[in-house]
This record gives structure tokens, C-alpha cells and sequence, in this order.
């Protein structure tokens, strides 16, 4: 399948999750399909083939669209770095026009879902929209655009578990208590992400 995937930014190093998030789905459609990636910002790595053809300034740039009605893509992707904004949807949207292919929309933060929102979904929509945000999906049914669920996952090269010896010597050192459940939040601190839940599990693990 030849899938075209456009995101306003794509790194080789990221250091933010939706940017993580990107890089890893790249290379997981890299090695099953034939992967064109098309951006405005930073830069790609080996093992796919990638174009600065995205603009900043207008929805779709002159040589973005001369490729997308040059060669045949039989699958759209957009990651808006910004979320599912109005301005987001409708250059997913133009994508999909441009490319006469159906549109998957990936929206990793919450946004509101608004009266823009619904009364661009009434001309055009794409053709499912993944989130890993509930209120964000609820939404999204309320104007009628379908939608699933996508979890971002994590890298298990990065992330693998640690023998006990090593969990004791990293409690010794950072001064953490050795019969203690640890819980470590990394990211933006906001309401959006649920971090009460971290005070009520705090009050319910001192009892």
C-alpha cells in the first residue's frame, strides 16, 4: 500500500510525546508499506522517504500538491501537531481532496470540539479519527465524525524492567522509601491530564 503520512513536524530525536509518537509510527509503516512523509519542520531519519513539501504559512503548498496529483497515494495520514483545531481538520480535508484518497486523522490532545468543528464536518469528514482522548471521542459522535481509539504505547527498547537489585540501589540513592509503591508522572502538568487521581491514589496508599 502507498500511504502518504503529513505532519507539521517529524524528528529523529524527539522530546515530546505526539513527536515520539509520530517518529514510532513512521518506522512501523516504513517496514510493512511504501511510505512517503511530507513536513514542515525538523528532520526525518533513513528508512523512509521524506519531504519538506508542508507549509506553515498556507494549507496546502504548490509542490505538495503537484505530488499528491502526480503519483497515487491509496492512504492519507495527518498528525496536526496542534490537535484536532478547525484549521487542522480542513488541511486534512484538502489532503484527502488533493489526493482523492480516504483521510485517517490521528488527535493526541484534547481539544474542544466546537460549533466550527460541526459545521465543517457537515460538507466533509474524514474517514475516522483516532484518539486516545474519551471526552475528545465523545465529541467527535456528537457531530457525527466516526472515531476510535488509539493509545500511544510505549518504546519497550527504552522502557524494560528492572531487576530487584537495581530498583533497591536506585531507591538508596534518590532517597525513596524501600516499601512504597513510586509513581512518576512525565509531562505537562494540566487539568486535561488527570493528575488528581495521583492525590487520591497518595491518601488511599496512606491508609
Amino acid at each position: 500500500m502507498r500511504i502518504l503520512l503529513a505532519s507539521e513536524e517529524i524528528t529523529a530525536t524527539p522530546e515530546e510525546g505526539s513527536l515520539v509518537f509520530t517518529r514510532h509510527l513512521c518506522r512501523w509503516l516504513a517496514a510493512r508499506h511504501d511510505l512517503t512523509v511530507v513536513h514542515a519542520l525538523g528532520e526525518s531519519e533513513d528508512g523512509f522517504r521524506s519531504l519538506r513539501l508542508l507549509s506553515r504559512r498556507t494549507f496546502l503548498s504548490r509542490g505538495l500538491v503537484q505530488i499528491l496529483r502526480q503519483e497515487r497515494f491509496d492512504l492519507v495520514l495527518y498528525l496536526p501537531s496542534s490537535g484536532l483545531t478547525p484549521p487542522g481538520l480542513i488541511r486534512g480535508l484538502l489532503l484527502r481532496a488533493a489526493a482523492g484518497s480516504p483521510l485517517f486523522v490521528f488527535a493526541l490532545q484534547d481539544r474542544r470540539i466546537g460549533a466550527l468543528h460541526a459545521t465543517i464536518s457537515r460538507f466533509a469528514r474524514p474517514e475516522k479519527v483516532f484518539t486516545p482522548v474519551p471526552g475528545l471521542r465523545s465529541a467527535l459522535d456528537g457531530i457525527g465524525v466516526p472515531n476510535d481509539v488509539v493509545l500511544p504505547g510505549c518504546d519497550d527498547a527504552v522502557f524494560v524492567p528492572v531487576e530487584p537489585a537495581r530498583k533497591a540501589a536506585l531507591r538508596r540513592k534518590y532517597d525513596l522509601p524501600a516499601d512504597r509503591w513510586i509513581v512518576l508522572h512525565v509531562g505537562h502538568v494540566k487539568e486535561s491530564r488527570n493528575l488528581q487521581v495521583f492525590l487520591r491514589w497518595r491518601d488511599w496508599g496512606s491508609d
